[in-house]
């Protein structure tokens, strides 16, 4: 038995790469608003273990996080102040923004994508 393979024309092959390109995008907001919910539960049990933070300050905290991740989600200028508040200033024991090696690897291989359509 002779097995048939079919050939995906070019604009069927562009349909099917925008298809999985949107499954993908997907797949890691889930992922990213899971990783985040998590962090924030953790916050929220630390503060309230350690710092008595009952549930109208934790809202307080949850809300103002959401609002400034929402308003600076882009900005890389608000990311170096805060990098020079939080490592600088606190000696909190971060990586700077500019050293995050992800962001690197995302925007190259974005890059590389691109090319090759």
């Amino acid at each position: 038995m002779k097995a048939r393979v079919s050939v995906l024309s070019k604009n069927q092959q562009k349909r099917a790469l925008a298809e999985i390109d949107k499954m993908t995008d997907e797949v890691i907001e889930k992922k990213m608003a899971q990783v985040t919910r998590r962090l924030l539960k953790l916050v929220c049990h630390v503060l309230n273990e350690h710092f008595q933070f009952g549930k109208h300050r934790l809202s307080l905290v949850i809300n103002e996080i959401g609002k400034l991740s929402t308003e600076h989600d882009d900005d890389e200028l608000f990311y170096e102040h805060l990098d020079r508040i939080v490592i600088d200033y606190l000696g909190l024991p971060f990586e700077r923004e500019e050293e995050n090696e992800i962001d690197k690897v995302i925007l190259e291989r974005t890059k590389n994508y691109e090319h090759k359509k």
